[in-house]
């Protein structure tokens, strides 16, 4: 599975489910929650299950959504530990769990905190890139 795909659908930690609750039913019930919430269409689910980034101002404020509900999204920013903590779970394969630290920090220097729905695009988008890099994801 590709870790953009993976980083959004599990883009649904921290903050009330601990990591060894996630499972994919836990993320879709969010994912639907997020949806309501922030106006997105099917076209947004349609995207974020496909693995894409999202396209539209209504999709990224879901995934941004998403992220505040995990922890990994605080006031605009990448909380470190918490999306460190997502990385890993998110990252199935052993002998790369260790690039987990690197791929975050690669990328929490952006600064979006104006904008929690650009932050959350662009988070994702640079933390994809990262991982298309160096292997993580086919």
């Amino acid at each position: 599975m590709h870790f953009f795909g993976l980083f959004g659908l599990l883009t649904v930690l921290l903050c009330y489910i601990k990591a060894e609750e996630i499972t994919r039913e836990n993320v879709l019930t969010i994912i639907e929650e997020c949806k309501e919430e922030e106006g997105a269409t099917e076209d947004d689910i349609a995207t974020f299950k496909a693995r894409m980034p999202p396209t539209t101002k209504e999709g990224k404020c879901m995934r941004a959504c998403l992220m505040r509900h995990l922890g990994v999204l605080v006031d605009g920013d990448l909380d470190k530990d918490n999306a460190i903590k997502l990385a890993e779970v998110v990252i199935h394969e052993e002998d790369k769990i260790h690039l987990a630290a690197t791929l975050v920090e690669s990328c929490e220097s952006l600064d979006f905190h104006d904008d929690p729905c650009e932050a959350a695009g662009q988070y994702v988008t640079c933390m994809y890139t990262y991982a298309q890099e160096h292997g993580i994801v086919d």
